[in-house]
């Protein structure tokens, strides 16, 4: 899913092994069981939203992103306020302070991971905080369906490209 780093680090063994413990395979793909990725979309979605009531735009929000801590599988509750859940939104390195800009502050500059490229920048049109709901969008279908969300322009609109996804997932309510 990611690029793989060498060396590699120690507690990537062991989430990979943690990870595959939680993963429910379905022929050759492994998905996150569905309580999951509700459970990381909730997380995902709250992080994000702290990011933006502060004015900060992560601008590079995608699967790899998010560190999975130890703590994940010793929480045997959901609160968000607590961290003990063990997600971390990780590489802020292109993110924006927009208070250190004039209010309303746009940008057309193009994001350079494929994929994960928000309609505006598709497009060629202005964009903020779009990116960041693009990126969330993104990441929870990563989750769901195993494999990238992709975006094409068909006809001269676009359309989520869904010939990589396994659309008849199996409903496992465990």
């Amino acid at each position: 899913m990611g690029e793989v780093q060498k060396p590699a680090n120690p507690w990537e063994v062991s989430i990979s092994c943690q990870l595959h413990e939680l993963l429910q395979p379905h022929g050759s793909v492994l998905f996150l069981r569905q309580p999951l990725v509700i459970y990381f979309a909730i997380c995902i979605l709250h992080m994000v939203e702290q990011l933006h009531n502060i004015d900060i735009i992560h601008a590079d929000i995608k699967p790899d992103n998010f560190k999975l801590g130890d703590r994940f599988l010793e929480n045997h509750s959901f609160d968000l306020e607590n961290l003990d859940h063990g997600l971390s939104l990780i590489d802020l390195g292109q993110s924006f302070n927009m208070t250190l800009l004039p209010k309303g502050t746009s940008f057309t500059a193009k994001v350079k991971t494929s994929g994960f490229q928000c309609i505006e920048v598709i497009t060629g049109r202005q964009w903020n905080y779009q990116t960041d709901s693009f990126g969330i969008a993104c990441t929870v279908y990563c989750m769901f369906f195993g494999s990238y969300m992709k975006v094409k322009m068909v006809f001269g609109r676009l359309v989520l490209h869904l010939k990589d996804a396994v659309c008849n997932r199996t409903s496992n309510p465990q």
